[in-house]
Order: C-alpha cells, then structure tokens, then sequence
C-alpha cells in the first residue's frame, strides 16, 4: 500500500470517527432536552401527607425553560444540569424510583427525578420534600386522599 493511500485511509477513518462523535454528543444533548420537556418543565405540587411530612397544605413550583416560579417569586434558570441515576427511596404511598439527578443554575438546587407508580415525582435534595407533577391522574389521586381524610 502507497503512503497516499494509507494517508488517505488515515483521514477517512479520523472524519469517520469525527462525525460519529458529533452525532453522538447531538444525540445525547436531544435525549436531555426531551426528558427536560417532558419529564422536568411544568407544574409540581408538594401535598402534606402524600410523602411530605413536615409541610402543611400545598406547596407548588413551576418549571419553565428559563425560569422557575415558587411562592410568587421568579428566579432565572440559566441551566438545568441532567445526570442519569438510579436511586430509590420510599414514602409511605410507595417506592419513590429516581432515575436521574438535576442541578437548576444559579440557584444550585437539586432534585432526584423519578416516579411514583405511573406519577413523576421530584425530590428536593435541599428539604427532603417530595413534588408530583400535576396531572389529571394525580389530581384525581389527590382529590380521593382529600375526600377520605375528611
């Protein structure tokens, strides 16, 4: 074999293993844009006595893209670092399944994300206190814990 062809051989395989890289790092930065649409932006709600024991009535924060809303106030979201983990914990509605780990910037809050049977739950590594996502299911769930502890 030539040098040319071992040169050309050479850059080939380096713009192959180039272009594999970015699509590998594109695919990635996608996956955590659409667990952060889907699973992590919205409306979560922390109720006392589903998991939470030290707070009383409700309590809720809003995640959007470039903010966060808690008691009325807004605080910037510069970026939502996402880290893959798997961790469990229990509460007494269940086992609390978190599969990854989020840092909110500046702030420098974290949250372990998971689930709670078919509910997405965040748990605040600051306070221990444990949100569910607000949906038509855990609104019904909450309307029934609600009715039956009246």
């Amino acid at each position: 074999m030539s040098s040319k062809n071992i040169v050309v051989s050479i850059l080939a395989i380096a713009m192959l293993s180039g272009a594999g890289g970015w699509w590998i790092v594109e695919t990635k930065q996608a996956s955590i844009e659409a667990t952060l649409n889907d699973e992590i932006y919205g409306e979560w709600v922390a109720v006392s006595g589903l998991c939470n024991k030290d707070i009383q009535g409700i309590t809720g924060i809003d995640i959007f893209a470039d903010h966060l809303m808690r008691g009325g106030k807004r605080d910037a979201i510069d970026k939502i670092n996402l880290v893959n983990r798997v961790a469990n914990n229990e509460c007494e509605l269940g086992l609390l399944a978190m599969t990854h780990e989020i840092t909110i910037l500046p702030n420098a809050e974290s949250y372990s994300l998971g689930k709670m049977n078919n509910f997405s739950i965040l748990k605040s590594k600051d306070t221990g206190i444990v949100y569910f996502k607000m949906s038509r299911d855990f609104k019904q769930m909450y309307d029934e814990f609600s009715g039956n502890a009246g």
